[in-house]
This record gives structure tokens, C-alpha cells and sequence, in this order.
């Protein structure tokens, strides 16, 4: 039987995340630093969850009263979380989702936005941009969220998942992406760029280390100018996911002085990976071509905790659910070469492993 423990702060409470931070995609630029919105959400409690137990820490002084409250709400949630965290795989969907009719789903409109990117690579003025797509769904029954982590941990090779309510929002990931983990003076990063499917030679290999390399080059750049000595591997490696190849480098940087999550978070975010190339000029141009909101897709999404520890993802495969409605996302970077319908394919691609969730 799984066994839940509820207690005050303590020695239990050792490397717990102190906060919750919710970092907006940036739309611009201020004087080089990135101006980004973000949400920082404190716990009230936390939970480590294993197989055998729940270890729930009471993050606040609490009354009597107050922990009667928790001893029997936090079991009753934790209990059902453990038992979906733990389930074999489920084919029963999340919700049921129909498909609402819109201008920006099909491959004419992607084609429109998709030239008018590839024009200002081609005129020199830029050398990647990073074009993205959403695609709204009705929901016509009720979510369930127990039973949406559940499918969210079937999905393989995805380093973070997670659910986050913020106010009447639901945003949910299963992203492969590490924007950084900071550890003390220690600052480990990667550069995930570059896709190509699984089980086959790269028929594009020229273009995706062009496009890999201008992420990798990016953060060496910014963390070298910040006083990091940087190490990583002289060729690429390959990170999986589902279906498909990504070329993937770690990058480590070790500082004289430990530095704090929000310089870090400003010198290398964002990257070109979820943006493009130059950074800040294309970070102007995308609203202008894509004529939406990204919102949290492509920001980061990140756990702070004491000791000048912290560890951000990239806010990647996502989605957004409120009463009504899911939004899905994706993206691909075009760089000189690219193909409209093969870089259309990919965005479908990554789409398709968030509406798994759904029954369409």
C-alpha cells in the first residue's frame, strides 16, 4: 500500500523548489536584455512522489485546523495522482476535443508566412527564423487532469512534463528541451536544434548542423561573456523523441562566482532554437509574420530552489486548456534550404504527440 506522510518544514524540505516561475515567449527587446512577462507561483506545500510513498512538506506555519484540512484534501488528490503517475498506459483520452475552423491550420497560410520568412533570409537579413503554428480545439467534455498526467507520462523521451492552473488555465508539456540547470557556479545547458527522423541517414545534414550549430555558438557565446568557462563536444550527439532525431549538445559553464537564475535566464534566453537568428532582430519580426500570441510557448518554464539552485526547460510540445477550448503549438526553424512541405510535416509531427492526449 502507498504511504503518505505530511509534515512541517524541516530537514525534509532539502532540495524542494521554493517556487514556481512561468517565463512569456518575448516580443521584444529593451537596451539587448529580453523583456519578457513571467508568473511566479509559490507553494503552499510540495510532495515528492516515488512508487512506494507521498512525502508531502507543509511549505507555511500551519494551524491545527488548517492541517486537518491538508491531511485529508492532499490524500485524497496525492493518493489519485500516485495512482495515475503509476498505471499502466491508458487509452482513454484527457477530453474529447472537436476541431474548430480556422484560417491559420492549413498548409495555404503556413505557406504565405512561411515565404515571407524564407524572404528575409534570403534578402540577408536575417539567417533563421523559428516559424510557429497553433491549432484550436473545442472541448466537449470535461478534462481530467489526473487522467491527463497519466497520458503525459505514456509519452517516451521527453525530459519534462508537467500541469500548471494559473487562474483559469491549464498549461500542459512534455518537452525535450533543458534551458538550464544552475547548480552554485555551475551552469548546464544544451543545444537541441535540428531534426531529422529516426532510423535513417539526415537527408538535410548540411542544414540542420547549420541550424544546430547557430544554437550551440549562441550559448557558448553568452555564457563566455559572462565570465563561464564553457566545455562541450566538438560534434553533436542525438537526442530521440518519438518518431524523430534531434542533434543535441550539452554545454557546461563553470563561474568564479556563483551567478543568480535571473542573469542567467536573461543572457541566454531566448535562443535560437525557439526564435531564430540574430535573436533580437527576429524577435521583432515574428509577431509581424505569425499574427498571434505565443504566449508561453517558446518561453521557459522553471523550478527556483535555495542554494543558488534552479533548472528551467524550454517550453516546447504544449498546449493550453481553459473551459472551452485546447490550444496546441509547434514550430520549425527555416534557415536557406528549407522546404515549406516537408517543414509543414514536422509541425504536424509535434502537434500529434499533444492531441494523443485527446480523443478528435
Amino acid at each position: 500500500m502507498e504511504k503518505i506522510l505530511i509534515q512541517k518544514r524541516g530537514t525534509a524540505e532539502h532540495n524542494l523548489p521554493r517556487a514556481l516561475c512561468l517565463v512569456k515567449s518575448p516580443v521584444q527587446y529593451v537596451r539587448n536584455i529580453p523583456v519578457f512577462t513571467s508568473q511566479v507561483i509559490v507553494p503552499r506545500i510540495a510532495a515528492r512522489i516515488t512508487p512506494e510513498r507521498i512525502e508531502v512538506i507543509l511549505m507555511n506555519r500551519k494551524t491545527k485546523k488548517e492541517l486537518d484540512y491538508f491531511r485529508t484534501k492532499v490524500k485524497e488528490f496525492l493518493a489519485s495522482l500516485l495512482k495515475a503517475s503509476s498505471s499502466p498506459e491508458t487509452e482513454a483520452p484527457a477530453a474529447a476535443l472537436r476541431k474548430t475552423i480556422e484560417a491559420q491550420n492549413g498548409f495555404d497560410d503556413w505557406e504565405k508566412k512561411f515565404n515571407a520568412s524564407v524572404e528575409l533570409i534570403v534578402s540577408g537579413d536575417v539567417e533563421k527564423i523559428v516559424l510557429s503554428r497553433h491549432r484550436k480545439y473545442q472541448l466537449v467534455s470535461k478534462l481530467d487532469q489526473n487522467l491527463m498526467w497519466q497520458k503525459l507520462n505514456t509519452l517516451k523521451n521527453t525530459s519534462y512534463k508537467y500541469l500548471i492552473e494559473e487562474k483559469s488555465n491549464l498549461h500542459f508539456a512534455a518537452t525535450p528541451e533543458r534551458l538550464f540547470t544552475l547548480n552554485g557556479n555551475i551552469v548546464e545547458t544544451e543545444a537541441l536544434a535540428g531534426t531529422f527522423k529516426k532510423g535513417k541517414p539526415d537527408p538535410d545534414r548540411n542544414k540542420n548542423l547549420y541550424e544546430h550549430y547557430l544554437v550551440r555558438d549562441h550559448l557558448v557565446d553568452k555564457l563566455s561573456r559572462a565570465g563561464g568557462n564553457c566545455v562541450f563536444p566538438p560534434e553533436p550527439l542525438n537526442k530521440s523523441y518519438s518518431d524523430y532525431n534531434h542533434y543535441y549538445t550539452p554545454v557546461k559553464a563553470v563561474f568564479r562566482r556563483p551567478p543568480g537564475f535571473i542573469s542567467i535566464l536573461k543572457k541566454i534566453f531566448p535562443t535560437p532554437a525557439t526564435t531564430g537568428y540574430p535573436v533580437r532582430k527576429v524577435v521583432s519580426k515574428i509577431p509581424e509574420i505569425e499574427k498571434y500570441d505565443r504566449e508561453y510557448y517558446t518561453g521557459a518554464v522553471g523550478l527556483i530552489y535555495s542554494n543558488n539552485q534552479a533548472e528551467f526547460a524550454v517550453n516546447l510540445r504544449c498546449g493550453k486548456a481553459d473551459k472551452d477550448e485546447v490550444t496546441l503549438y509547434a514550430g520549425c526553424g527555416l534557415v536557406c534550404g528549407s522546404d515549406a512541405r516537408k517543414e509543414f510535416g514536422e509541425s504536424e509531427m509535434k502537434m500529434k504527440s499533444m492531441a494523443s492526449l485527446f480523443k478528435i
